[in-house]
């Protein structure tokens, strides 16, 4: 009889297993995605983030803001979303973990350029250097809990700013600060590894206005 009640708990296990690795969705829940996008009228690109749920619920964020929606593995593979405030719809397929195509189903708001599975908060982020393409530093000072930029404007001159973070998984939000002398600058940030992240930096054009103008989206690699 003891046999018999470990064969059947065998059976019961194996059955699970088969039943987890036959679902479509597993490798999409619980996790969040990090890419570029453009606008439709705009060429910058803009870095936004993904996050699927496990219960079919996900939240697009960007430098705007964020938005909501459903989720749901598509007959041909991927997923398809649809943003719950007006009903639009986007097709992505991917390959590993990196996006393969992706298409705009009833709608032409944006064009995504890039979506990689993002990574979690690095190790060790407290005093970390970043450098991005265009020679920008980026410093997380733990002490001031803020995004420490110097940007070298050649001739020796060079432009700073800090701006305070929030830190939510794969994302950074910069809620806070300033750039240059006379430019109030807001950031949004996602790590795709451990290494290597994706940001744009918003300014307004003075110190007393919202930040709306959005720099391109740059790579910033770690340093130490």
């Amino acid at each position: 009889m003891r046999t018999y009640f470990i064969l059947l708990s065998l059976l019961y296990f194996l059955a699970g297993c088969a039943q987890k690795d036959d679902d479509p969705a597993a490798s999409y829940k619980n996790t969040v995605w990090g890419g570029k996008i453009t606008y439709k009228a705009e060429t910058v690109n803009r870095v936004f983030a993904l996050s699927l749920d496990d219960q079919n619920n996900f939240v697009w964020e960007d430098i705007s803001g964020k938005y909501i929606g459903k989720w749901e593995v598509a007959e041909q593979g991927g997923i398809i979303i649809t943003f719950t405030s007006n009903g639009i719809k986007t097709h992505l397929t991917f390959n590993g973990n990196q996006l393969k195509e992706v298409s705009n189903i009833n709608h032409d708001h944006w064009t995504i350029k890039q979506l990689d599975k993002a990574a979690s908060t690095p190790k060790d982020l407290d005093d970390s250097k970043w450098l991005n393409e265009k020679q920008w530093d980026l410093t997380f000072s733990k002490q001031a809990k803020s995004l420490q930029f110097r940007k070298n404007q050649g001739n020796g001159v060079t432009d700073g700013g800090s701006i305070t973070y929030q830190l939510n998984g794969s994302v950074v939000n910069g809620v806070d600060g300033h750039f240059g002398a006379s430019f109030k600058a807001t950031f949004f940030g996602v790590f795709i590894t451990e290494k290597l992240m994706i940001g744009n930096m918003v300014y307004a054009k003075d110190l007393f206005t919202k930040p709306t103008r959005v720099e391109e989206a740059y790579t910033y690699l770690r340093q130490q």
